[in-house]
């Protein structure tokens, strides 16, 4: 199955789409948009459902930086969230050579 784009719901956070309502059954999407298990039986159709967790996520502003070329950039995003459960963060189009821990939130990078 493809990965999807996210929906989003104010003042929610999406937790994936399920067999049955209320997050219950199988899990078919994770909320990262990203495949969690393949249709089970064989109809071409099938009705999944959003699972929403009340609870909104708070990202702590990050000041501009500066690096010198050679010298390492490294910093921490902090967040924090109103839902129940941890964090997992994500980060797109770093700079080549650059790394972001999904798990801590932190961002690496030493330019050439």
């Amino acid at each position: 199955m493809p990965n999807i784009s996210v929906p989003t719901k104010k003042g929610f956070i999406f937790d994936g789409y399920y067999a049955e309502e209320n997050g219950v059954g199988t899990k078919y999407y994770n909320a990262d948009g990203s495949c969690a298990s393949n249709w089970d039986g064989t109809a071409s159709e099938k009705t999944i459902y959003a699972y929403w967790i009340q609870g909104e996520v708070t990202i702590t502003q990050i000041e501009d930086k500066t690096v010198r070329v050679d010298d390492e950039l490294t910093f921490t995003v902090e967040a924090t969230s109103t839902a129940p459960g941890s964090i997992t963060y994500s980060a797109e189009n770093l700079p080549a050579g650059a790394t972001f821990n999904a798990v801590t939130g932190e961002f690496s990078w030493t330019p050439e």
